[in-house]
């Protein structure tokens, strides 16, 4: 078993940086979205459409970045038993 290759609880820099980025944006569109149809607009939701757009282009990001995550644990998980 090449245990010096298996790496268990470090991402890749790249990882972790497109995790952070996702994770953050998906949550500061969906509270900007919040906000803005609460305090400012509240019954124009076309006004809102571009933080709509922005939160679920962010929504697919974060999915594929939990997908990237779970491969390589589940991976590194298998190979440490």
């Amino acid at each position: 078993m090449p245990s010096s290759k298996i790496r268990l609880g470090q991402m890749k820099a790249w990882q972790k940086y497109f995790c952070v980025f996702s994770i953050y944006l998906c949550s500061f569109s969906g509270l900007a979205y919040l906000i803005y149809i609460e305090l400012v607009s509240a019954y124009s939701i076309n006004e809102a459409r571009v933080l709509l757009i922005i939160h679920g282009a962010s929504s697919i990001l974060f999915t594929l970045t939990i997908g990237s995550i779970l491969t390589i644990h589940i991976y590194t998980g298998w190979m440490a038993t």
